[in-house]
């Protein structure tokens, strides 16, 4: 579920396609609308199947 009003992860480093989602590439801020925090542990180690923005909030889209 997206909600603006909680905490969503959020890129903070620019990734290009099949680049591994590691702990320095995303951070936790509020507000946005994106993934929520509990989905930390899956998303670590996952590859991005396109080249994404640093700013840009996670969403299962870019995940491959």
């Amino acid at each position: 579920m997206l909600c603006y009003y909680h905490k969503l992860w959020c890129l903070v480093k620019d990734m290009a396609a099949g680049e591994v989602i590691t702990p320095e590439c995303i951070r936790s801020i509020r507000p946005g609308y994106g993934l929520p925090p509990k989905y930390y542990d899956i998303l670590l180690g996952k590859q991005v199947n396109r080249a994404i923005e640093r700013g840009t909030a996670v969403s299962w889209e870019y995940i491959g």
